[in-house]
């Protein structure tokens, strides 16, 4: 019986299909491979280099022993490096006179056993624009400013409204001024202005302080802060904090007794690795793109081999694309860049003079 398939030719043309399709199954292969290993290494360094949440040194101080403490939680919502603000949210999470009138059984404690708070910011600190529903407009915008402990507080803390449920939440908002220069309470090295500044982006990196303090509304009397939910993330950003002074550095003996009551922050502020990481390869995708226009404009022109004229809308259309680009850097400055954009132009540029040159050249003397 004849069979088709034993027919010597198609044998032959079988025999050359399999031996084609086994000679591209290591490509299919050794492709799948390195996908997927550039698919895992992309989701390796996006993970390790994302925004990490606010956090920091805030490690229990030696607080006056036998005082009143309230417990705060800091959550960083905003930074604006044009403006130099610093937004962060905070609220109480518990009241240690609330604590011990549970613990021995006593009735809710009155305004008499937990008398009103007033928490008080450095008014110096704040950002002048500073001001909503339920604290004042900033003190700097309409007072003169003076190294004095504040007397105008920003929240004030009322127990008995509280547990009795007919008060607003206790939280308030701060706006903080970032310094470009180092900051005069935490004593830090001073730091050139550039690295400080939007024209260092993204390697700009800020400085802000927190001087924040309690005092009971009746006799002023010093009532501790303590930090013990450090949270949030401000998009692009990584902030961290270190409180001063720190539990384990050595008392000062020029501070006040109840200094280590006090809520003294420094917060140092740069941009996410993340960020960083992306503006580097989108500079050098615009580098290498226009440095290769270059490499072609002066093989055709300067070296006289052939080119496709298609080539020639790839400038155009990459000056197009360069903006488009930058408009993607996350917190990018309006205006002009100077490490990114205006070297890929000038590169565009170079690949432009040799073909005006050449054209210009003909048009002088033509054949």
């Amino acid at each position: 019986m004849f069979s088709f398939r034993s027919h010597p030719r198609l044998q032959l043309v079988l025999a050359r299909l399999k031996k084609e399709r086994d000679g591209h199954r290591p490509w299919v292969l050794r492709s799948t491979f390195i996908l997927v290993v550039f698919i895992i290494l992309g989701i390796v360094i996006g993970w390790e280099f994302r925004t990490k949440t606010f956090h920091g040194n805030f490690s229990a101080n030696p607080i006056t022993p036998g005082g009143r403490v309230l417990s705060l939680s800091l959550d960083v919502v905003s930074v604006d490096p044009i403006a130099r603000v610093v937004t962060l949210d905070w609220s109480i999470l518990d009241d240690s006179c609330i604590t011990s009138s549970y613990n021995t059984g006593d009735p809710l404690p009155s305004d008499s056993d937990c008398p009103l708070v007033n928490i008080y910011v450095d008014p110096n600190l704040l950002a002048p624009t500073q001001g909503n529903g339920n604290q004042p407009a900033q003190i700097g915008s309409s007072a003169l400013a003076s190294s004095d402990l504040s007397s105008m507080p920003i929240f004030q803390y009322n127990v008995s409204s509280l547990l009795l449920y007919a008060s607003s939440f206790p939280i308030f908002r701060t706006s903080l001024v970032m310094y470009s220069t180092s900051g005069a309470i935490a004593g830090t090295s001073t730091k050139r202005t550039l690295e400080r500044s939007p024209e260092n982006y993204p390697f700009d990196t800020y400085a802000s302080d927190v001087f924040m303090f309690g005092q009971t509304n009746d006799t002023s009397e010093f009532v501790a802060l303590s930090i013990d939910e450090p949270t949030g993330i401000a998009f692009g950003f990584y902030v961290r904090g270190e409180r001063f002074p720190d539990a384990s550095a050595p008392p000062d003996p020029n501070a006040p007794p109840d200094f280590n009551d006090f809520v003294n922050l420094e917060l140092s502020i740069k941009r996410a690795g993340l960020v960083k990481t992306y503006v580097i390869v989108v500079i050098l995708a615009m580098w290498s793109i226009s440095l290769g226009l270059v490499v072609i404009s002066l093989k055709a022109v300067v070296f006289g081999h052939a080119t496709d004229s298609a080539v020639l809308v790839v400038p155009a259309a990459t000056l197009f694309a360069f903006t488009g680009l930058r408009s993607t850097l996350p917190g990018a400055p309006a205006g002009f860049d100077f490490v990114g954009t205006l070297p890929a132009i000038g590169f565009l540029l170079l690949a432009v003079l040799p073909c005006l040159h050449e054209l210009g050249r003909e048009l002088m003397y033509p054949l």
